[in-house]
């Protein structure tokens, strides 16, 4: 078999080749060629693709959750992960490349670059001040990472460029995905993402102050039992004419300063008069 054929059409042909060594075991034939142990796992690849790849997209929520306690952001990120890696799956199929151990582990890998489109913008969302409108906070998140995610993406793009001169299968799937994490990345980072955010923030919104006004509404209680103290100030009241300050004599001074001392009075409450008549009372008694 050529390299040229490809890796369905090569599980087809040793599958058939095998039924017709079976349909004549006196022969005691065995069908080998150089790419039999490859082939022989193509017919579990699918099965462990679907497993991994639900497993890793798991625990990049898990972490996401861990890094952003925040349900819309969370939400929103997984989202749009979940969209990049069907658009790679699906363009990689398109692009004329078979489901095998080498596309198993790059779409694996897949999931991880998709984390980084996803994951910055959802944080710096959640991050902005939450007094802002949705609208401020996603427009100050993409201010401060958009521009850097691009820088991100075309390096990462770059890098892998010169792998382009190297004739090789594993090489070509590689930068495939790699191109195609990137593209549909960024698009789901300054686009999609961006608007999802916008929408669930939205809704977010809306359910708080819904909560918060039930809340309001079944918070109105009436109060009883409630006590009263009592009132304990104290007024002063002056009950004279003002404090007269001429230039007489020391004595008459003194004299004036008396009377108009005398002449001011304590205005209290009952509770307090009662409470500087008890103690009088009992001063009284400890002198007898």
């Amino acid at each position: 078999m050529g390299d040229e054929v490809s890796w369905a059409t090569r599980t087809l042909l040793q599958e058939s080749w095998r039924g017709v060594a079976d349909d004549f075991p006196d022969f005691n034939v065995t069908v080998f060629q150089a790419y039999s142990f490859y082939v022989d796992q193509l017919g579990t690849i699918e099965g462990m693709t679907i497993n991994n790849v639900v497993t890793t997209l798991i625990i990049m929520a898990l972490v996401c959750l861990l890094l952003i306690p925040n349900p819309t952001s969370v939400i929103s990120a997984t989202a749009a992960m979940i969209s990049i890696n069907i658009g790679v799956f699906g363009f990689l199929f398109a692009w004329d490349t078979d489901l095998d151990p080498i596309t198993m582990i790059t779409i694996t890998m897949s999931i991880g670059y998709s984390v980084d489109f996803t994951a910055h913008i959802s944080y710096h969302f959640y991050r902005n001040d939450a007094t802002w409108s949705n609208e401020k906070r996603l427009a100050h998140a993409l201010a401060s990472i958009g521009f850097p995610m691009m820088q991100a993406g075309t390096s990462c793009f770059l890098g892998v460029v010169p792998l382009m001169l190297v004739n090789s299968y594993m090489v070509y799937v590689f930068i495939k995905t790699i191109f195609l994490v990137i593209v549909l990345g960024l698009i789901h980072g300054l686009l999609f993402l961006p608007a999802l955010l916008l929408s669930i923030g939205k809704i977010d919104t809306w359910c708080k102050k819904k909560c918060i006004k039930s809340a309001e509404e079944h918070s109105c209680a009436p109060v009883e039992n409630v006590i009263t103290l009592p009132d304990i100030s104290m007024q002063i009241v002056p009950m004279g004419p003002p404090f007269n300050t001429t230039d007489s004599a020391s004595t008459e001074r003194d004299d004036e300063s008396t009377r108009t001392v005398q002449q001011m009075a304590f205005v209290a409450t009952p509770s307090f008069q009662e409470a500087r008549d008890n103690k009088s009372g009992l001063s009284a008694q400890r002198s007898l």
